[in-house]
């Protein structure tokens, strides 16, 4: 069996196979750059060891687009330590907030121990950079 195809039948392949291409590359990239718009960023700048064994930290926030922060946590070692006067708030681009941590009786007193912050937010968990915690 002998077929001659059109005249036109590459011409239309090589169209359609374009089309498929630049729409698989148009979705690809439009995912990336919502990805990138989705930025939520914080870290402790300050930190303030009290007698007590308290830690009270200074944490800012930056989110684009705005966000609630559900929950806050420092974790040491494994060990979760919550605020103790906690609220749910919401970041509108930047936030600086202050929060003591009792770290009484909990951890080695005098010693410096590594810390990070973790906070929830949409349901997701967000880690800070690694800091020095001093007790």
């Amino acid at each position: 069996m002998n077929y001659t195809a059109p005249p036109n039948t590459f011409w239309i392949l090589l169209f359609i196979g374009f089309f498929i291409a630049a729409f698989l590359t148009y979705n690809e990239m439009r995912r990336k750059f919502n990805a990138l718009k989705d930025d939520f960023f914080f870290e402790p700048i300050s930190s303030l060891t009290l007698r007590t064994g308290s830690v009270q930290l200074t944490v800012m926030f930056k989110a684009e687009p705005d966000r609630i922060v559900d929950k806050l946590w420092l974790d040491i070692n494994g060990i979760p330590f919550t605020p103790s006067d906690w609220k749910p708030f919401k970041v509108s681009n930047q936030y600086t907030g202050h929060w003591m941590f009792d770290l009484a009786d909990k951890v080695e007193k005098n010693a410096t121990h590594t810390g990070k912050l973790i906070a929830k937010s949409n349901k997701k968990e967000y880690e800070s950079r690694e800091f020095d915690v001093y007790t």
